[in-house]
């Protein structure tokens, strides 16, 4: 285990902050899913759904999902596009076992969002949910994913940030988070992996300041959808599709 306490892990950059990540995520992975139920009141599924709702790929869409965790959103997806090859990364190799046992006909490998082991212009849509705040790099993971994205290709990105809105809903979100939730899930899991993922939410960017770093990319038409009163957030973002090339007949999500 790294020895540094929650508060600094979650402000910390480069190999030290990838370091924890990875050892926290192996740590918590058997309880992952049930836990991000309990702490988010169930909100995570409906928030997955309606982040992926209304979205079309072409047959035998290339989907690649960046921080995967134990593959819930590309069991989301596959109801929706059965033709699709789905691909998903991710720095905790315990994470990646569930995944694989989940869904075996995807597939999987530990890897780093600064370097996706994918060619680039190889995938029509990207995903990454609950995870910009925990990347070790945030500029070189949205370089990456925009490299990977087919011309015509979909970023969407589902995560929590910090709330600017009404200061009530501040105070209630931080009390929630800092000391309801270590203490709900201590009898069955890290509560120290909780605190951190608490302290990963006030010190992320803003949505809009992640909105500006996909467009220093080349991202083009992001959009923002605030979810539950802030306290989540839909990025989708496009790349720009090269002239004169069309996208194939595609299927779209219900």
């Amino acid at each position: 285990m790294i020895e540094i306490a929650p508060k600094d892990a979650a402000r910390a950059r480069g190999e030290t902050k990838r370091r924890y990540v990875t050892a926290m995520f192996d740590r918590i992975a058997p309880r992952y899913d049930a836990m991000n139920i309990v702490i988010s009141l169930g909100q995570t599924t409906i928030w997955r759904r309606r982040a992926l709702k209304g979205i079309s790929l072409p047959h035998r869409a290339v989907v690649l999902d960046v921080g995967c965790g134990t593959g819930s959103v590309i069991r989301l997806l596959r109801r929706s596009f059965r033709s699709a090859r789905y691909m998903g990364i991710d720095v905790s190799s315990r994470m990646l076992e569930t995944a694989s046992f989940r869904e075996p006909e995807s597939d999987f490998c530990v890897g780093d969002a600064a370097f996706i082991p994918c060619r680039t212009e190889s995938c029509d849509l990207v995903t990454t949910f609950f995870t910009t705040r925990n990347f070790p790099d945030l500029p070189a993971a949205v370089r990456e994913m925009m490299r990977v994205l087919k011309p015509g290709g979909r970023l969407i990105v589902l995560d929590s940030f910090p709330v600017i809105g009404h200061p009530v809903w501040r105070v209630l979100r931080k009390c929630w988070m800092n000391g309801a939730v270590p203490f709900l899930v201590r009898p069955f899991t890290d509560a120290q992996a909780y605190r951190y993922l608490a302290e990963s939410i006030e010190a992320h960017c803003s949505a809009e300041a992640l909105v500006d770093l996909l467009t220093s990319f080349g991202a083009v038409s992001p959009s923002i959808r605030s979810l539950s009163f802030g306290a989540a957030a839909v990025i989708s973002a496009s790349k720009p599709t090269k002239a004169g090339k069309d996208r194939p007949g595609s299927e779209q999500a219900k």
